[in-house]
């Protein structure tokens, strides 16, 4: 390599290379940089055909060095010629860039794996660049976007009006190609976190709702969905934390005492003398409730009394042992009415 001076004229910028963005505000206050103090760092090209040259790097500098009238510039002529070699030098150069996109990067890359002139392996690919596969495997995830969420998609975690972070994005990824651009636009006009972007995401992926009331999550504010989302991760945790409670204090076989067959048949007796007023739930309705909600429309069993001194009664064990299925049951309850108030909400938004 060497350092030579060029006429402007006979050089090329190349429309092969990764990136292809350049804001023009930018390159204005580069030129007037380059007006007060010079070029700091000459460009990079490589010989072409018919005696021109092309840019490997620098893309930038001469831009701004056009917009200022120069006729010759100082530039390192590249020994290399090898097309492979140079498209590798520029990727690698943008993606130091701060303001070299994820998509720009990511679309690099898939010319490389999948473009029609270069199909290097992944595994060769993180090599060349030092990049983990696993990197290469999210800056790729980002193109199954439209075209319209692509330009919006920025480098960095900051959270920008109308702009879309590349972990929001990644978070949307899964969604169905129905709903996810629309959704990644609304996520980005709304400014939610990654991690409530995943939370609205994970509805969608979802296989508990159908295709309508999917459409309907579509026209509620994120933060709605996020609620709803919330809910649902509450309740999955309820249920967990009731089944584990129920298989940890499942009783041990064994005689069966005199004090705990009287609190038992207390209760009894009382369900018996109050089951008829509360058969509240799916009986009353009349309509015949879908199978799924059968369990939870169903009659909720009457309260029955314990008194203080069958308590008082019980043995150690036998107290712990019903101290824990009680909190199980607790448990269980709050997820039922969790989940109850969950489709009475989206019953309400039906109507």
């Amino acid at each position: 390599m060497k350092l030579v001076e060029i006429d402007i004229n006979l050089i090329d910028e190349d429309t092969e290379q990764p990136r292809r963005e350049f804001d023009k505000t930018a390159i204005e206050e580069l030129a007037e940089s380059i007006r007060e103090v010079g070029l700091l760092n000459p460009i990079k090209v490589y010989k072409a055909k018919y005696g021109r040259y092309k840019i490997v790097f620098g893309n930038r500098r001469y831009k701004a060095l056009k917009l200022l009238g120069f006729r010759k510039i100082p530039c390192i002529l590249s020994d290399n010629t090898d097309e492979l070699d140079i498209y590798f030098e520029q990727l690698t150069e943008n993606i130091q860039r701060r303001d070299f996109t994820p998509v720009e990067e990511a679309e690099g890359f898939q010319k490389l794996l999948d473009g029609e002139k270069w199909k290097v392996s992944k595994k060769y690919l993180s090599s060349r660049l030092g990049k983990t596969e696993k990197y290469i495997t999210n800056k790729l995830a980002l193109l199954v976007f439209g075209a319209e969420v692509r330009r919006i998609i920025h480098g960095g975690a900051e959270i920008i009006a109308g702009r879309l972070s590349e972990e929001q994005a990644l978070n949307l990824k899964d969604v169905p190609l129905a709903y996810r651009d629309q959704l990644a636009v609304k996520v980005a006009k709304d400014q939610r976190s990654a991690r409530d972007a995943k939370r609205i995401a994970g509805l969608f992926v979802s296989e508990e709702f159908d295709a309508p009331t999917k459409e309907k999550f579509l026209k509620m504010p994120c933060h709605e969905l996020v609620a709803l989302s919330v809910d649902g991760e509450r309740r999955q945790e309820l249920a967990k934390t009731a089944e584990t409670k129920a298989a940890a204090v499942a009783p041990a076989p064994g005689p069966v005492t005199e004090a705990a067959a009287t609190a038992v048949a207390a209760a009894a007796d009382a369900e018996a003398g109050d089951g008829a007023a509360t058969e509240a739930g799916a009986g009353s309705w009349g309509g015949g409730a879908p199978a799924e909600l059968a369990g939870l429309l169903a009659p909720v069993p009457a309260a029955a009394a314990l008194s203080p001194e069958a308590v008082a009664a019980l043995a150690d064990a036998e107290r712990e042992r019903l101290l824990a299925a009680v909190g199980a049951s607790l448990a269980a309850l709050e997820g039922r009415v969790a989940e109850l108030a969950r489709i009475k909400a989206l019953l309400e938004k039906g109507r």
